[in-house]
């Protein structure tokens, strides 16, 4: 990849784990034997979206980049949704911590040293 001599914003909306229930056919997840179709194909889309992350990092030059993925709300949860909560209460659409607290992480590993 040719090398950015100035800064860039990019935004990347990742639709995969949300409704229609759909994960990508070259997806290698095994699901145990205990989790329900639904539940299986949920966490198959979010292996995807893993997947679609590592992808993009690995071509990010990491030393000049701040990294900040996060979701937009909690899970839907209840039935016949495939997301999960727990131990929260509360989900999708709902201003329990179930509702609003999703996982989010930043990094800027060639910009700010470790210490801080």
């Amino acid at each position: 990849a040719a090398s950015l001599q100035r800064p860039i914003a990019l935004y990347i909306a990742l639709p995969t784990v949300h409704e229609p229930l759909e994960a990508p056919l070259s997806n290698t997840f095994t699901p145990p034997s205990t989790m329900t179709n639904r539940r299986a194909l949920f966490a198959a889309m979010t292996k995807a979206t893993d997947d679609m992350v590592r992808t993009l990092l690995k071509h990010l030059d990491l030393t000049t980049t701040i990294f900040c993925y996060a979701s937009d709300n909690g899970g839907a949860s209840l039935p016949p949704n495939a997301g999960s909560n727990y131990p929260l209460r509360g989900f999708k659409g709902y201003l329990f911590e179930g509702g609003i607290r999703t996982h989010a992480f930043i990094t800027a590993s060639g910009l700010i040293p470790p210490s801080q």
